[in-house]
């Protein structure tokens, strides 16, 4: 009982802080909500996170989650374009700027998750990371097989 009340309580918390993002495409918004939803779920579930302690957890976590799609972000620009090699070699340089970022963040928030979670369940969550990212992209592939499939089925 006291999971659900706070995988709802927590649910509804990130619902209504993706409500005030840009305006999206209408499904990709909420698919964005499910994933979010899921992802509440399993943290909590698998960390076996008390309300207290999720009450604090979620805040610092959605901090770092938000510095790290940020730099993301930044990664990603105009990945497709052709460089001279001057321009490869600021890539390169960039990349590695980006990657020494994403540890720097990293390290200040294992600091912060210490301080509000055992270091056992910090240590966990960025295995569980992975794991959910992995369970995610698996079930997004079987999704996209069936579609196609029904779609064949249709011509």
């Amino acid at each position: 009982m006291r999971l659900i009340s706070v995988v709802f309580f927590i649910s509804c918390f990130m619902l209504s802080l993706n409500a005030q993002d840009k305006p999206e495409g209408k499904n990709r918004n909420k698919m964005k909500a499910r994933m979010e939803a899921q992802k509440i779920a399993f943290f909590t579930q698998e960390l076996d996170l008390s309300s207290e302690e999720a009450q604090n957890f979620w805040p610092v976590y959605n901090q770092y989650y938000k510095e790290m799609e940020t730099l993301k972000k930044d990664r990603r620009k105009d990945r497709d374009v052709v460089l001279s090699d001057a321009e490869a070699s600021a890539e390169l340089e960039n990349m590695i700027k980006i990657e020494r970022q994403h540890i720097d963040i990293k390290e200040k928030y294992i600091s912060k998750l210490k301080n509000v979670l055992p270091v056992q369940k910090v240590a966990k969550l960025y295995r569980l990371e992975h794991r959910f990212k992995r369970e995610m992209l698996n079930k997004l592939g079987k999704s996209r097989k069936k579609r196609m499939m029904k779609a064949e089925k249709r011509n």
